[in-house]
């Protein structure tokens, strides 16, 4: 999950307004690739198998949002509210883990490892990086809802 920024003097610069748009662009276009592959692997015919492809790249997702939660809190930099909002969101996707895990079964992936580097060292970065987390969730959520089955979409609704 780590990016690197420029420097100014031996401090990172501050993220201005273009290069936040350009980077929710690129989230967004990543995130409408694999929609793209999801199609063209058979996702939108509406299949229980499309369901199943849908499943585990949400299920990566919320391996990656959970792991980030966790280690935030572990890490012991947030404080006050900032640290009750990443409480109450480890809990919600460690819930949504569970949900997609047992709608997948034996073909759930297994649990990935993942490396935040400074994203979960200071607020401002876990603002930063939660804030993009969760954004690439809904996006992903609302991108392949259409191409669920009437009962992948129960099961996603309750996610």
């Amino acid at each position: 999950m780590a990016y690197r920024r420029s420097m100014d003097e031996g401090h990172p610069l501050r993220t201005t307004r273009r290069r936040a748009i350009g980077r929710a662009l690129a989230g967004c276009l990543s995130f409408g690739l694999a929609g793209v592959a999801l199609d063209a692997a058979g996702a939108g015919a509406g299949s229980k198998a499309g369901d199943a492809r849908i499943f585990k790249l949400a299920l990566e997702i919320e391996y990656a949002e959970e792991a980030f939660y966790r280690e935030a809190l572990r890490r012991g930099a947030l404080r006050s509210e900032l640290r009750e909002y990443a409480h109450a969101a480890l809990t919600q996707d460690g819930q949504h883990l569970r949900l997609l895990r047992t709608a997948l079964g034996s073909a759930a992936p297994a649990r990935p490892r993942f490396v935040f580097g400074d994203k979960t060292k200071n607020e401002r970065a876990f603002i930063d990086t939660a804030a993009k987390l969760e954004d690439l969730a809904v996006a992903g959520y609302n991108g392949q809802a259409a191409n669920l089955t009437k009962g992948g979409l129960t099961v996603a609704a309750t996610i």
